[in-house]
């Protein structure tokens, strides 16, 4: 199963409540559910941590394509990465809730 990250917090910082829940899976189910990337209604943790990772991967690659398109001289070559990259943002997009 992929993992989920999340950075450290300052030791200042004012911490919320660990959620109410009936076991260790509950718990780390509501945890997950509140970070960056919102959880769909009736959407399983499986289908949350995958649908995050596609997510991730798919800015990945959008990364890799503006690299790309900057480096790149030739104008026909950059019309094709520009749509490449268009389509993976189109896509990115799509798996947003």
């Amino acid at each position: 199963m992929p993992t989920m990250r999340r950075r450290w917090q300052p030791i200042g910082v004012a911490r919320t409540p660990l959620p109410v829940a009936l076991d260790l899976g509950g718990i780390y189910e509501q945890m997950l559910r509140h970070l960056a990337i919102r959880s769909r209604s009736g959407e399983s943790l499986i289908l949350y941590v995958e649908r995050v990772n596609r997510i991730r991967c798919k800015e990945i690659e959008c990364r890799k394509l503006e690299g790309r398109l900057d480096k790149e001289v030739q104008f026909h070559r950059k019309v094709e990465l520009n749509a490449a990259l268009r389509i993976a943002r189109a896509d990115a997009e799509l798996q947003q809730p």
